[in-house]
């Protein structure tokens, strides 16, 4: 959370999907942190590794549970063509998302893909105008 002197977040409550409450920022369109999280789902879902690693920031970083960790992009791109190669059907629920202030957020996720569940965690950072994933880690609750 972000110190006393810091910038507060910002978040208005947005029914998902699967009708729970999430964290939404008060924000706009393509724009936003959950939409450049969403853009990476989107590129998963479609095993596009370049899109994937389109969505983070140039000097992005990806600690994925049994996977060395992926820092810059074309660490992230190989990370992405790896994971993409056993291409599976994974559903997204939105946790929570933040913003602190216009330039910070993060996004919490959860993820499905049969019997397995995955906790995700997603740091933002604007980058020329635009939010991208500073840094990604997932793991599988216990």
């Amino acid at each position: 959370m972000p110190s006393e002197s810091g910038p507060t977040p910002t978040e208005s409550e947005m029914p998902t999907e699967s009708g729970t409450m999430s964290l939404e920022p008060t924000g706009t369109e393509m724009t936003s942190p959950r939409a450049a999280v969403q853009a990476y789902f989107d590129a998963a879902k479609a095993g596009d590794a370049e899109k994937a690693a389109d969505a983070f920031a140039s000097d992005g970083m990806a600690a994925i549970a049994g996977k060395p960790t992926a820092d810059g992009t074309e660490a992230l791109r190989k990370l992405f063509e790896d994971e993409f190669k056993e291409k599976a059907e994974r559903t997204h629920t939105f946790d929570e998302t933040r913003t602190f202030g216009n330039e910070a957020a993060f996004v919490r996720t959860t993820s499905k893909e049969g019997d397995e569940t995955y906790r995700e965690f997603f740091l933002l950072k604007k980058s020329d105008g635009e939010w991208k994933i500073d840094l990604f880690m997932d793991n599988e609750p216990t």
